[in-house]
């Protein structure tokens, strides 16, 4: 009897404990993997330990948080070709997190069976790496001479002759600005400079002219869309984004047309385009020329443009308009 009770209860042991012990790991190997990504997302501001901290914090196991030391965080390069972690070196890239419950640390997984065999708790880690693409600044021009309504149309495409007296891709193009987009990502914008609209007869800041507001006179006429682009109202020499997908925008249907014709609606704080949208950006401020502006990056989104309002013939505009872009931290999982 007393053999066969010893072999129960390791068999007990092994259905429960086991499975708890388990469980807790995986929960641990989520607290890791979170807590390496953030750590990671701190790199360029060097908070890379304080991030993964309050990350793995978040983490409940056995009800408690998952604690980390600053020990537990190392900084170092990650080699792509070796898939290797080297602590520490001059460029860093990478953040490792090892996260433990530990007798050391009072942490330990508790076990109910297994004690009657000695084994009161077990010691579990894991541990992750993440990478990061340190964020690049860039310096964008938006001629005045770039039309919306060519964006992501090949190379020689013309627009509507009614609309834009010879424009021709990539000529007239809008400016693809340079940064990968996510979801529900908000991107800011503070624009500077000024265009003409009619040989330099004329010049308006970033917000265009708040007296000649109008649209696309062409897609207006003609079911309020160029190349599957929408129409859109708005200040004339207006500094104007419009988000597109992988594809060519004129395969398929244009969304509702967006409308910017009063102060109001040009004075959004936040705002969330649909796909081949076109939508008023401005000087990228909001009305107390402070705070700036969020636009949300939708679903599907690729690729962004931004160009000048006009309602026809973009070629005979002049001026320039200017930001800088900074693109947001890339963040990998790699271990």
């Amino acid at each position: 009897m007393l053999i066969m009770f010893t072999v129960l209860a390791a068999l007990v042991s092994l259905a429960v404990d086991y499975g708890r012990v388990s469980l807790d790991k995986a929960e641990l190997q989520v607290a890791a993997d979170a807590a390496a990504r953030h750590g990671a997302e701190g790199l360029p501001t060097n908070t890379q330990v304080t991030n993964a901290q309050s990350v793995a914090a978040a983490n409940i196991i056995e009800g408690a948080p998952v604690a980390l030391l600053a020990s537990d965080i190392q900084v170092g390069t990650w080699n792509t070709t070796t898939k290797t972690f080297t602590a520490n070196g001059s460029s860093p890239n990478a953040v490792k997190v090892t996260a433990q419950l530990s007798t050391a640390r009072g942490t330990a997984i508790p076990t109910m069976f297994a004690a009657i065999l000695g084994s009161s708790s077990c010691n579990v880690h894991a541990s992750s790496i993440a990478t990061v693409v340190f964020p690049t600044q860039s310096a964008i021009n938006v001629p005045g001479t770039s039309d919306p309504w060519l964006a992501g149309m090949p190379n020689g495409t013309t627009a509507n002759y009614y609309s834009s007296f010879g424009d021709i891709a990539p000529t007239e193009s809008p400016t693809q600005i340079p940064t990968t987009l996510n979801p529900g990502q908000v991107i800011n914008f503070q624009f500077q400079g000024s265009v003409s609209n009619w040989s330099g007869d004329n010049s308006y800041g970033c917000n265009g002219d708040p007296d000649f507001v109008g649209c696309n006179w062409w897609a207006q006429a003609n079911g309020n869309s160029e190349h599957g682009i929408a129409n859109v109202t708005a200040p004339i020499a207006s500094v104007i984004g419009i988000f597109l997908g992988s594809s060519e925008p004129d395969l398929s249907a244009a969304p509702a047309a967006l409308d910017f014709s009063t102060a109001a609606e040009q004075q959004y704080s936040t705002i969330s385009p649909l796909l081949k949208q076109p939508f008023f950006i401005g000087n990228g401020l909001c009305a107390d020329g402070v705070t700036l502006k969020g636009i949300i990056v939708p679903a599907g989104a690729t690729r962004l443009y931004v160009g000048c309002m006009d309602f026809q013939e973009w070629s005979d505009n002049s001026g320039t308009m200017t930001t800088t872009v900074t693109s947001t931290p890339q963040v990998t999982l790699v271990n």
